[in-house]
């Protein structure tokens, strides 16, 4: 609870309202508790239920595995590793939380972006690709909170924003010497979404039709790129 809250403030949403009613877990004070203290616990029923919460976010299953293996270095200490357990839930509560509430992520990305712009000097420390890459993403992002607010999304969306966006990180591929990277880039930044292939028609984008709105991208050859 206190740490999850925390990291909140790092972002600058510990003081917004919106978002904290959707992430009740994450208030000061709140961490859960699987039983009152002294009175028996159904241990395999916790673990079961541990289990099924970790199963469930993808960026916990990534950090166990690379945990396990020799992909992370040896002098991660527990702390940092309990810290970094604690971003993957919170990326994955607000990532659920903005993904189910169009309005929710529309208020939430207008205060990310407006307290960044408003921190004197933010430019400082970024490059020319970071901040290239940060007005494109911008760009993308308001357009996406605006045709999901609206529920009428074209089926043009990300036609060239996405594959001029990928071209920018192939240019900085490039410039640092991945040049597999770079190649592979190249050859995806080609396949604009919506585009046929083998002979098939190309779809455009979509929204689901819940309340969430979701955006669905149709690329060609999907399953090869997978």
């Amino acid at each position: 609870g206190e740490l999850l809250f925390s990291l909140l403030g790092e972002l600058r949403l510990d003081s917004h309202e919106p978002l904290l009613r959707e992430l009740p877990s994450v208030a000061p004070g709140t961490t859960p508790c699987p039983a009152d203290v002294g009175a028996a616990v159904d241990l395999r029923a916790f673990v079961g239920a541990v289990g099924a919460s970790a199963a469930a976010n993808p960026l916990l299953c990534i950090l166990a595995e690379r945990l396990s293996s020799s992909a992370v270095p040896s002098e991660l200490d527990d702390e940092s590793a309990y810290q970094l357990v604690h971003h993957c839930l919170l990326l994955d509560l607000v990532t659920r939380a903005l993904a189910a509430d169009p309005e929710l992520a529309a208020a939430v990305y207008a205060r990310a972006r407006g307290t960044v712009h408003a921190t004197e000097g933010w430019w400082r420390p970024l490059g020319i690709f970071e901040l290239a890459k940060l007005k494109t993403v911008e760009m993308t992002l308001e357009r996406f909170v605006e045709h999901r607010r609206a529920g009428n999304l074209p089926a043009n969306f990300g036609h060239i924003g996405l594959p001029f966006n990928i071209l920018e990180a192939v240019m900085q591929d490039l410039k640092l010497g991945f040049f597999t990277n770079a190649a592979a880039g190249l050859a995806l930044s080609l396949a604009s979404p919506g585009m046929g292939s083998a002979g098939a028609p190309g779809r455009g984008a979509t929204l689901s039709g819940d309340r969430r709105r979701a955006v669905r991208m149709h690329m060609p050859l999907a399953r090869q790129w997978s």
